[in-house]
């Protein structure tokens, strides 16, 4: 049986096959259960923990759903606000903690990619391209506070002495600016782009980077030294966790500023499998148990730059870089390290939030929070924004802590009205028939609840669906008469050698024709199964042929001469 996509929603996850009328096919079954499973699905308010479980994920709320497609950069505001810049029109937005959102700069150029409070309690914007810093007062005076000859401004940070640092591209510039808005190169990072900016324990300006990708620590007085020198294209998303180690996310794929001022026009990636066979859908099963512990998955795996899109670095305070995540599918553009050692990831081009944590590092979908990449990720207290874009919007994540199983089918490969309506639910652990009427394909969703507070919260360890392909006959595709007195032996014999095919017979009869070695003989015309080696048995006469079931049946045989 082949599948189509499994759906993973608060209200559905969904699988399809195909079918129709049994005859005498084997009964199969297809479990979903493993997080690699889950993954292959879309999912949307619900998680898939590190055990490969489906659980609730977390409530979220949105204050902003802007109309410009993009935002790209999160910044906390001294009471409690956020600001949030995006493009493609140069908006930045102060949204407060009842989420009201009002616009306070509108600015000439495209994009705003970098956002900062500084020690004055003014809001500081980079825009690009024609990169300009302004500043924005508690009033909501804007004006230009720093233009260098740079086409970018990428990230603004503050020193303890409340200087300001930018970061710029194309020329790969640092700049250390002034109160007085008066600024000098402050590292020259031998890249394209300095991405991103972030300042350790000592006081020492981290720097990532773009063409190449690398990570550099910079010292108060300029000088730069590479901590790591990646094979992938940009480093982005550098962050510090509480012990000082430091995280990066590396990319491949377009150059940034391309990347990043450009709509993709794409929908995101759907997941296609056509079936082959004709399956009847016989009965489906729900398995509720409770979690699973200590149990781990195996660490991951160096990164292939080639095919990768995306990885995840850590690096300790002493100690050499590694690889703990890494992605075919997803590409990172933030991270955020927790208090309890976990570090959340945020990706395109699905729009899925990933947690990381465990030694080794195990991963865990927190959710998918609807636009096409989350690109910026802001911590305020307990609570998390999430900036996304394709739509742009902020989502705010509360306290974290939706079994029931329905079915439909029909006969297009894409669900449409012809399709039949829900039946169930199907809320028997043990079994229950299906109730939706026979057709091609089939799909089922799960719906997962909240319970009272002194419940339980539900997860969905595994749902197992059992099917009966229709039956197809077998095919003798094709019989082959050797030679008078020429045989096989059995491919794997045991002491004394037997001839395939016959029952017994008498060893000093046997005598080899050939010195092929064992098990490299001769095979059937139509690429059947090795045989062994060729020998000659008086008055034998060998038939090979060979069929097949596309069913997979146990095939029985009777043969006429």
């Amino acid at each position: 049986m082949t599948r189509r996509p499994t759906w993973l929603v608060a209200a559905g996850l969904f699988i399809a096959v195909q079918a129709g009328v049994p005859q005498a096919s084997t009964s199969r079954f297809w479990q979903v259960s493993t997080q690699a499973d889950l993954l292959k699905g879309q999912v949307e308010r619900l998680s898939i923990d590190y055990e490969g479980r489906l659980v609730l994920g977390p409530a979220a709320q949105t204050v902003l759903d802007a109309t410009s497609p993009f935002i790209w950069s999160l910044a906390p505001g001294p009471d409690g606000s956020v600001f949030a810049g995006g493009g493609n029109d140069g908006l930045v937005w102060r949204i407060d903690r009842q989420g009201t959102s009002r616009i306070v700069l509108d600015a000439t150029e495209l994009e705003v990619h970098a956002l900062a409070v500084g020690p004055d309690g003014a809001l500081y914007a980079g825009t690009s391209p024609d990169g300009k810093v302004y500043r924005v007062d508690a009033q909501g005076r804007s004006s230009v506070f720093f233009d260098p000859d740079d086409k970018y401004i990428w990230s603004i940070v503050f020193d303890a002495q409340g200087r300001m640092y930018v970061g710029t591209g194309d020329k790969g510039l640092v700049y250390r600016v002034g109160p007085d808005g008066k600024g000098d190169v402050f590292c020259k990072t031998q890249a394209t782009h300095a991405g991103s900016l972030v300042f350790d324990r000592q006081g020492q300006l981290l720097v990532g980077t773009e063409s190449p990708g690398r990570v550099l620590r910079v010292t108060p007085a300029g000088k730069a030294f590479v901590l790591l020198d990646s094979p992938y294209r940009e480093i982005r998303g550098l962050r510090l966790d509480k012990s000082g180690a430091i995280f990066a996310a590396a990319v491949n794929g377009k150059q940034g500023a391309e990347e990043r001022a450009a709509a993709p026009s794409a929908e995101p990636p759907k997941i296609t499998v056509v079936p082959s066979v004709s399956t009847e859908i016989t009965a489906i099963t729900v398995i509720d148990a409770p979690p699973a512990s200590g149990s781990s998955s195996p660490a991951p795996r160096p990164a292939e730059p080639a095919t990768a899109k995306g990885a995840v670095y850590r690096l300790a305070p002493a100690g050499a870089p590694e690889i703990v995540w890494e992605s075919k599918d997803d590409q990172p553009f933030d991270l955020f390290p927790e208090d309890d050692g976990s570090v959340l990831v945020a990706t395109g081009n699905a729009g899925k939030l990933f947690r990381l944590a465990g030694d080794p590092w195990r991963t865990m979908l927190v959710t998918r929070l609807g636009g096409q990449q989350v690109t910026a990720i802001l911590g305020v207290g307990p609570s998390r924004y999430f900036a996304t874009s394709n739509p742009a919007k902020v989502v705010r994540f509360g306290d974290a802590p939706a079994t029931d199983v329905f079915t439909r089918s029909g006969n297009t490969a894409t669900p449409d009205d012809t399709w039949s309506e829900w039946s169930g639910p199907y809320a028997q652990a043990d079994g229950d028939a299906v109730k939706s009427p026979a057709a091609r394909y089939l799909q089922w969703k799960a719906l997962l609840k909240r319970l009272p507070a002194d419940g339980q919260p539900p997860v969905l360890v595994s749902v197992n669906v059992a099917y009966l392909q229709r039956n197809l006959r077998p095919r003798v595709t094709s019989i082959t008469v050797q030679p008078p007195g020429i045989v096989f032996q059995k491919p794997y014999p045991t002491g004394e050698p037997e001839i395939a095919g016959l029952a017994e017979v008498a060893p000093e009869a046997r005598l080899p024709v050939f010195s092929t070695p064992l098990g490299t003989g001769g095979t059937s015309p139509s690429s059947g199964p090795a045989l062994g080696r060729r020998m000659y048995q008086k008055s034998l006469q060998s038939l090979l042929w060979r069929a097949d079931d596309d069913n997979e049946d146990r095939r029985q045989y009777d043969v006429y001469y």
